[in-house]
């Protein structure tokens, strides 16, 4: 595999005729990059009646070239990639299964994380790269196991994930009292993320209701430097809810999904400090078929979020959504709809993210209630029979 590409940047400053036509040589650069490389590999599966076991390994050699044309430089690099992958899988039944995988693979920085290329777009936070970084070896274990019962419409699905890196590229901060941060690449150890999963469906026959009941709780660690010193972040994410629907054919079929959330966050270097908040989340849904074919369809989307010593203000948003429309043609295939989005006027941008050196939550703009004609047309077929073979 061949990947060239040509990276250049020009910055002026103001000359003393008053134009912007003098090369400031510290903030312009000119690259190119040749990115050379081969991979191959050997697998072996087993197949033994209900048992299966695969491993193997790819290996990747490359080359990358890296030419400032304007030192007239040449900087080139080697690298050794594997691509290491390992199962055992055992079937108790069609729909019951268990099994455990590996998957490792090498990647390498970046080619903005190696080049310490200057850049003045905000001088109170620059970063540099760094050409002394090592390539970052990840490694991934799952478990999982699934049962689905047919007659009874219960189901089963749990997995648990372990990920960690060696090498892992992360970020160290110098932080001046003038509040100027500057942040330059560096490999570290000691980042993972502690993932499960568990869905338990099943059908309640009498009242013909479906329930749904889940958890995914997660641990991350991450680590950075501050101003030299080492910083260990971890954050544990739970999360868990029900959902619950019920139906009846050319009739009608409605539902909610409820979640709630507990975000936890702890820092080495600041132990004083501790970011914990709730969020919840409501999703209902509902579809009312009439005569004559026609439909009636809303759902709402309604996110809870906890206040926290940090944020104080009210970020909790109600969306709801409706439209009515007519199904035509032949299978239904054709509909028309008239739609409202966001009915309470309510939707706004919203992230909260949790990091290694700060807390940020942004709302932005986005776009509130307004109406929509649509006309849809389904022109596919299920189950329409291959043509004969000639």
């Amino acid at each position: 595999m061949i990947n060239n590409s040509h990276s250049n940047r020009d910055s002026y400053n103001r000359a003393s005729g008053g134009k912007y036509n003098l090369l400031d040589s510290l903030y312009s650069n000119d690259y190119k990059y040749n990115v050379f490389t081969q991979r191959g590999g050997l697998a072996y599966t087993l197949i033994k009646k209900k048992l299966r076991i695969n491993a193997g390994s790819d290996i990747g050699f490359t080359q990358f070239d890296q030419h400032d044309l304007v030192a007239d430089t040449t900087n080139r690099r080697h690298f050794i990639n594997w691509y290491p992958s390992a199962g055992l899988g055992y079937s108790f039944t069609n729909m019951r299964r268990i099994g455990i995988n590996y998957n490792g693979s090498t990647n390498q920085p970046s080619v903005s994380q190696i080049q310490p290329i200057l850049t003045n777009e905000n001088p109170l936070n620059v970063t540099i790269g760094n050409p002394a970084l090592k390539p970052k070896f990840n490694n991934r274990f799952n478990l999982y196991f699934s049962d689905w019962h047919v007659l009874t419409e219960r189901g089963i699905w749990a997995n648990a994930s372990y990920s960690f890196t060696s090498n892992d590229i992360g970020s160290s901060v110098s932080i001046d009292p003038t509040g100027k941060n500057v942040t330059q690449y560096v490999n570290v150890n000691g980042n993972y993320r502690l993932q499960g999963y568990f869905d338990y469906s099943y059908k309640w026959a009498k009242p013909d209701l479906r329930f749904d009941l889940f958890a995914n709780p997660s641990r991350n660690s991450n680590v950075s430097y501050i101003n030299g010193t080492r910083n260990r972040t971890l954050s544990t994410i739970y999360t868990g809810g029900l959902g619950v629907n019920k139906s009846k054919e050319k009739k009608f079929d409605i539902g909610v999904r409820f979640n709630a959330t507990y975000t936890t966050s702890n820092s080495s270097i600041n132990t004083g400090v501790s970011t914990n908040y709730w969020t919840y989340e409501i999703q209902p849904e509902g579809n009312l078929f009439l005569p004559l074919k026609f439909q009636i369809h809303a759902d709402a989307d309604i996110n809870l979020r906890q206040k926290t010593v940090v944020f104080s203000t009210n970020n909790n948003v109600a969306l709801v959504n409706a439209w009515i429309g007519k199904k035509f043609l032949k299978n239904d295939a054709l509909l028309i709809k008239v739609a409202v989005n966001d009915l309470l006027n309510q939707n706004i941008g919203f992230n909260r993210t949790v990091n290694s050196t700060f807390i940020t939550q942004n709302t932005y703009t986005t776009i509130q209630r307004y109406g929509m004609l649509s006309v849809v047309w389904n022109f596919t077929k299920a189950g329409t029979p291959m043509p004969p073979q000639r």
